[in-house]
């Protein structure tokens, strides 16, 4: 996907690395990092540290609208981009254990008119990157022409339908959106609710995320803005209708429900502890991985 330069964006914790502070540094330790290292009226970042479960910092740093002059702070709600993966891939560990698929499922059991060539690809495979499925993101086409246009899933899949497989499935690793938007449609299949209504029922509702939802056109309280930074300066990112994202990246939310979600996947209230573990090594070599941070 493109990369802006979000307000909507979480710091990467590696800009707070060990050695840049001392052993237990403070909150004002931390948020010094933060003012030396970016502007006040540049578009900002969020920044949540915790560990064990205690939240040792919280801080902000820039603006969330440039236009305006509002600075972020900790009720701003970001754009997840390729974070939004991760609670994918959770939803399809939650239908797996209530029996409803199976990750070594042929995703034709879901999605039967999806052309594969011929070849076996499982709902694994999309999880991993490894399904050889291209990357609608790379179709330059149609993230420029048509990336703003109002559609449907059924029609997004048909029109990622027309780029050829880029390997046989296992045989590498390749990021693709497409595979996670494949990964949308099956968990509505299995689960006979829309991706939106699954995830925000059965996940932010369920773990009290008050600040997270699917992305749309409703009015949403301290949304920050979006930009891209170029040679003249920071620019409004494009607009882009999140029918396309979708499940691989049409979520929005906070640091401070983020670290809700991470508490609570690694506790097994949500999914068990052996799911986790296979939730953790299925999205370990992507940048779905958990680290708090915007990609893309």
């Amino acid at each position: 996907m493109i990369k802006p330069f979000y307000a909507s964006c979480l710091l990467a914790l590696t800009l707070l690395t060990p050695s840049l502070v001392k052993a237990n540094p403070t909150a004002s330790q931390y948020q010094q990092i933060l003012n030396e290292n970016l502007a006040e009226n540049e578009p900002g970042v969020s920044v949540i540290i915790s560990k064990n479960g205690k939240v040792l910092f919280k801080g902000t740093r820039g603006l969330a609208n440039l236009e305006h002059n509002i600075a972020l702070n900790e009720q701003s709600v970001l754009r997840l981009g390729s974070i939004s993966k991760q609670f994918t891939a959770a939803a399809i560990m939650m239908l797996q254990e209530q029996g409803k698929l199976a990750v070594t499922d042929d995703i034709h059991k879901y999605v039967a008119s999806f052309p594969t060539e011929g070849n076996l690809v499982t709902i694994e495979n999309l999880l991993t990157h490894t399904s050889g499925i291209a990357n609608y993101t790379d179709d330059d086409d149609l993230f420029d022409k048509e990336i703003q246009v109002p559609t449907s899933v059924d029609d997004t899949l048909t029109r990622f339908a027309k780029h050829p497989m880029v390997f046989k499935p296992g045989e590498a690793m390749a990021y693709s959106n497409t595979g996670y938007s494949l990964l949308g449609k099956i968990i509505e299949v299995a689960s006979g609710q829309s991706y939106k209504d699954f995830i925000e029922q059965n996940i932010f509702k369920k773990l009290g995320m008050t600040q997270s939802s699917y992305e749309g056109q409703e009015i949403v309280a301290h949304r920050a803005a979006g930009y891209e930074q170029t040679e003249q300066g920071f620019i409004n990112t494009s607009y882009i209708n999140m029918d396309w994202p979708y499940a691989a990246g049409a979520l929005i939310s906070t640091p401070t429900d983020l670290n809700i979600w991470f508490s609570v996947l690694s506790s097994g209230k949500l999914i068990s502890k052996a799911s986790y573990e296979k939730w953790s090594v299925l999205l370990s070599s992507t940048t779905a991985a958990f680290h708090p941070t915007v990609t893309d």
